[in-house]
């Protein structure tokens, strides 16, 4: 018989996993009741924890609320980093080869439930408006430096790379609240359609 190794996981680690326990728990509340129809006692009760356990991760909903968000911002993140690893290929091309992975994430219903119900708080909720725009204005900053590293649409200024960045955004995000809609669109024709609207923003050709 082979042996195996097995490291137990350090106070840290089990600290983190509970962490991201509570927050999966926080984020089905909010998919099915809204933020504000969740309540920390119907958090605590999803979770399996006590309240003590949540106030010792988090001071208020409003946190929990944030620390949500961060992980979403963290998620974009990683196709960030595999927009800007290595790779001589053009701005355009890194992007639409992600298009795929982003239309697929943003046709999951689970995933849209969770958006809806945030921009939902985000209205009636200026600190949760602000946690948003905060995340929002780093991933547009990182595509910018990126874009600037790897060359973006030539004779295009600074200020209108960002206009037409926000406008894919809003495709984006669109296609999260299409979801719900259209839960079985053709998926296929939908990364054509977004691919060809990149690269008319971006300079390109269709």
């Amino acid at each position: 018989m082979k042996a195996t190794t097995y490291k137990p996981q350090s106070g840290s680690e089990k600290s983190e996993v509970r962490k991201q326990h509570l927050l999966d728990a926080a984020t089905e509340c909010f998919r099915q009741h809204g933020i504000q129809g969740s309540s920390i006692a119907m958090i605590c009760q999803t979770a399996g924890m006590s309240p003590g356990h949540v106030y010792y991760y988090f001071r208020s909903k409003e946190a929990i609320v944030e620390a949500i968000a961060v992980r979403d911002e963290n998620d974009t993140a990683e196709l960030m980093d595999q927009l800007e690893q290595g790779s001589t290929d053009d701005l355009v091309t890194r992007l639409t080869r992600l298009i795929p992975a982003v239309v697929q994430r943003n046709s999951d219903p689970a995933y849209a439930g969770l958006v809806i119900a945030l921009t939902a708080e985000a209205v009636r909720n200026p600190m949760v408006a602000e946690i948003l725009r905060r995340s929002d204005e780093a991933l547009h900053t990182r595509f910018l430096k990126i874009a600037d590293r790897v060359g973006g649409p030539a004779n295009m200024d600074p200020a209108t790379l960002r206009l037409r960045i926000g406008m894919i955004a809003t495709i984006f995000t669109g296609l999260v609240f299409r979801s719900i809609l259209e839960p079985r669109r053709d998926q296929a024709a939908i990364v054509q359609l977004v691919n060809e609207q990149v690269r008319l923003l971006l300079g390109g050709q269709p």
